[in-house]
């Protein structure tokens, strides 16, 4: 249920921010509960309603993208438009870790959800070839020692099962 897992986020964001001190904070997508095209109220709504959730946390550095489920009532291009969010592939720093942020709701032919107004199938999903080549560069350009934490919408972790995993996490790892 949407509307619990908003007041959930509200207890959860109460709490950290009187008991937490951070460095960053990300959100990785799914702001909306994938509603019928036709009632875009509540998909903004949720946007809203989140984006007021996380107001407090406007004075640390802060980290927010699409997931697959956001598709559904917003194209690529609305999506970044309305809510100002960084396009991954990006980088930014918390503390002492770099944390690079990929985005893999694109289908194994590599376009972008939502380019052909298909339905999408949440299982087919992948870093593109210009996102693995950023973060060859951004490794690459490191300095020795240098710590990194990899976020994704989608699950990276291919210990987890399969039907959840980026199709090309192996390859992305190996990187």
């Amino acid at each position: 249920n949407y509307t619990d897992g908003i007041l959930h986020a509200s207890q959860a964001l109460s709490y950290i921010n009187k008991q937490i001190t951070l460095d960053a904070f990300a959100v990785l997508g799914d702001y909306t509960d994938g509603y019928p095209v036709d009632n875009i109220d509540n998909a903004f709504g949720d946007c809203r309603k989140i984006n007021s959730l996380l107001s407090p946390m406007e004075a640390i550095p802060n980290m927010r993208m699409q997931g697959n489920h956001d598709f559904r009532n917003f194209g690529d291009d609305v999506f970044y438009r309305i809510t100002d969010f960084v396009r991954p592939p990006f980088v930014c720093r918390a503390g002492d870790v770099n944390l690079i942020f990929l985005d893999a709701n694109y289908k194994s032919d590599g376009t972008r959800y939502g380019a052909d107004g298909e339905r999408i199938d949440w299982k087919d999903t992948n870093i593109p070839s210009d996102q693995l080549d950023a973060l060859r560069d951004i490794l690459k350009g490191s300095p020795e020692g240098s710590r990194f934490w990899l976020l994704c919408h989608q699950c990276l972790d291919i210990g987890v099962e399969e039907r959840h995993i980026v199709n090309n996490a192996d390859e992305v790892l190996d990187i």
